[in-house]
């Protein structure tokens, strides 16, 4: 189909750009066909090089770290960054999954930023005379909860339900403890 020289038959399979060649895929060329001799895949192993880990495949983007500690000052999100900074929102969540990372660090030094500008102005407004904002922090804050006060008059009469087939069985239980 195509590619065999017949001017007749249509190609239906699209050309790929070629691309320079890598010094490592010139050696890998042996035959000197065009294709490389292993699988076109890149492989993700690590390799050692002079006490140096030198990882294979695609590298490593790096980010401007202030762009994301401001990110991270707005509460931005992870689909939200992925519009903003040059990377996939998979790669970002990836980031921020690695809790050791200098880019997860940021991000959480500019939501730190973010949660404690927050609270301040919460405090400010709860001090200003807003009762529900006291409230509201009180319960977040403080632990304070609202509790309703339960008053109950008579006895509570547990019967086992296996035991209980009919109504006078009930009838009797509710009877003995009256």
């Amino acid at each position: 189909m195509g590619g065999d020289g017949d001017p007749g038959v249509v190609d239906l399979v699209p050309k790929v750009r070629e691309r320079p060649k890598a010094p490592d895929e010139a050696r890998r060329d042996r035959d000197g066909d065009g294709r490389p001799a292993m699988s076109t895949k890149t492989k993700t192993t690590t390799t050692k090089s002079k006490g140096k880990r030198k990882r294979a495949g695609r590298p490593r983007i790096e980010f401007d770290l202030e762009a994301v500690e401001g990110l991270g000052r707005i509460g931005a999100t992870a689909p939200e960054m992925a519009h903003i900074l040059p990377a996939s929102q998979s790669t970002i969540e990836h980031r921020m999954a690695d809790r050791d990372s200098d880019f997860s660090k940021a991000y959480e030094k500019g939501r730190s930023l973010l949660n404690g500008s927050l609270r301040r102005k919460q405090i400010q407004v709860a001090m200003s005379g807003n009762v529900t904002m006291l409230i509201w922090l009180g319960k977040q804050v403080l632990g304070q909860t609202d509790r309703a006060q339960l008053e109950h008059g008579g006895r509570v009469v547990f019967v086992d339900p296996g035991e209980a087939s009919d109504s006078e069985r009930w009838a009797e239980e509710a009877k003995r403890w009256e």
